[in-house]
């Protein structure tokens, strides 16, 4: 019988630090909580959104007048190699 005693003993001390823990665990909940309420941010409009009056970015036809400009420049280049190269394989 004493065996099962010191066995209930131990359990019945683990159970009431368990509970101790459990309210402390608890407590410290409720604080955290509250200092979250406490510290939440409000936010209010001073001023109203408005549109702008025209875009400023990205400007998509000077974009792609760029675009045009570098591919011919580029394919002007080629055909200028490519026709150097003939000229040159000729002589």
């Amino acid at each position: 019988m004493a065996p099962k005693l010191s066995a209930f003993e131990q359990l019945s001390l683990k159970k009431e630090f368990l509970t101790k823990k459990l309210s402390s665990a608890l407590a410290s909940l409720e604080t955290a909580r509250a200092e979250a309420r406490r510290q939440q941010i409000y936010l209010e409009r001073v001023v109203d959104v408005s549109r702008a009056d025209r875009a400023e970015y990205p400007r998509r036809w000077r974009a792609v007048l760029i675009v045009f400009v570098s591919a011919f420049l580029i394919f002007s280049i080629g055909k200028l190699l490519v026709a150097g190269v003939r000229e040159h394989a000729q002589q």
